[in-house]
């Protein structure tokens, strides 16, 4: 993006700390209603299996346009975060995202049994520690990129691009989980 000084920059609504919290604070909450879920099951035998990699491959796709297109247009860098926290957590969803996946789809190649038997645990990883923690990220960034005032509707498309692509694998996962 344009250089500009750290007064002329937007802030996050809340500085780093507090917005990693909620983002905890948001699995944390999900994870003991998913436990709670599904603490007597173990394998979803309906689950097709071969829908599963091919939405956590179009996940993966998505998640890195979107970090790329928000790096970009600098959406993803604020005032109140001079060591970029929030940036460089996204992008370690994203890579956490992507070795997930690539172990899920050597498992799926050479053991479908071994998948089918994982998959329930598995959705639930990605639901927390991506989807979830991504979505809930996107959010504040989005608030903070839309609070700036300035007109950058680019910037604010190129991050709810990405907010609303975490909700939507967020939904789809869900829906296959339950």
């Amino acid at each position: 993006g344009p250089d500009c000084s750290e007064m002329d920059m937007k802030n996050l609504p809340f500085a780093p700390g507090p917005s990693v919290g909620i983002t905890i604070g948001v699995i944390v909450l999900l994870l003991i209603a998913f436990l709670y879920y599904l603490r007597e099951r173990t394998t979803k035998k309906d689950a097709n299996l071969c829908y599963a990699i091919a939405l956590e491959t179009c996940d993966v796709v998505f998640d890195w346009v979107g970090w790329v297109l928000a790096f970009y247009a600098g959406d993803l860098q604020f005032g109140n975060d001079p060591d970029n926290i929030l940036r460089n957590l996204i992008f370690l969803l994203c890579v956490l995202s992507t070795v997930a996946w690539a172990l899920e789809a050597i498992l799926y190649l050479r053991s479908k049994k071994l998948f089918r038997r994982i998959y329930l645990r598995s959705t639930c990883f990605h639901l927390l520690f991506e989807d979830g923690a991504q979505m809930v990220l996107y959010s504040i960034v989005g608030a903070a990129n839309a609070a700036t005032g300035r007109g950058d509707g680019l910037k604010v498309l190129f991050v709810s691009i990405a907010g609303l692509q975490s909700l939507l694998f967020f939904l789809l996962k869900l829906r296959e989980l339950i």
